[in-house]
């Protein structure tokens, strides 16, 4: 977590820090693992948070319109990566 002692260090602003986050695609990791400490920076990569929330939401529904459909055609399938990892980890 070395963005966090730039941060820390004052090396950087929050603004910048999001935007950067938000563009490398960490927003929503990142807003999990500062909020508690960094509550400004917590703030403005809420969105992006939100904004995960509701594409995984919309991922899952596909993916098991997708599970039900292959199953009921009795056709085996195997999940893999993010879909597989989020059946298996909480």
């Amino acid at each position: 977590m070395q963005w966090v002692k730039v941060l820390a260090k004052g090396q950087v602003g929050e603004e910048g820090l999001a935007a950067w986050l938000a563009r490398e695609g960490l927003g929503p990791l990142a807003y999990a693992r500062c909020r508690d400490l960094y509550p400004g920076l917590a703030k403005r990569l809420k969105p992006d948070r939100y904004s995960a929330v509701a594409a995984n939401s919309l991922h899952q529904h596909n993916l098991q319109l997708v599970t039900g459909s292959l199953a009921q055609a009795g056709i085996p399938c195997v999940l893999l990566k993010g879909a597989a990892m989020a059946e298996t980890v909480p």
